[in-house]
C-alpha cells in the first residue's frame, strides 16, 4: 500500500512538468549579419534571436575567442539566445582582418 501511494505521489508531481514541456512552443531562430565601420575597417557582426513573440527581449553581447566568429561560436550564440534573448556576436577583427592590425 505504501508503495502505491509513493508511486502516485511521484506521478502527480511529474504531471505539471510534462504538461508545461508539451505546451511550450519554440520559435524559429533568425540570424542576421550587421555591417558596421570604424575608420577604414569594415566589421560584420551577427545577431541571433527567435521570432517567437513580439515583445522586447534582453540583449547579450558575445565576444568570441581569439579565433573570431566561427560556426562553433555561432552555434553557441544560437543556444544562448533560445527564445528568450537577442545575442549579438561581435566581430572584433574586421572583415578579413586579424588581431595583428588592432
Amino acid at each position: 500500500m505504501a508503495m502505491r501511494v509513493g508511486m502516485s505521489f511521484r506521478l502527480i508531481h511529474l504531471f505539471p512538468l510534462v504538461a508545461i514541456t508539451t505546451l511550450c512552443a519554440w520559435g524559429e531562430q533568425v540570424t542576421k549579419v550587421v555591417q558596421h565601420q570604424l575608420g577604414d575597417l569594415m566589421f560584420e557582426s551577427t545577431i541571433v534571436y527567435s521570432d517567437l513573440g513580439g515583445e522586447l527581449k534582453p540583449g547579450i553581447l558575445m565576444i568570441p575567442n581569439w579565433m573570431g566568429p566561427t560556426e562553433g561560436s555561432l552555434d553557441k550564440a544560437k543556444k544562448i539566445a533560445g527564445d528568450s534573448y537577442v545575442v549579438m556576436m561581435a566581430d572584433v577583427y574586421s572583415v578579413g582582418g586579424s588581431v595583428n592590425h588592432l
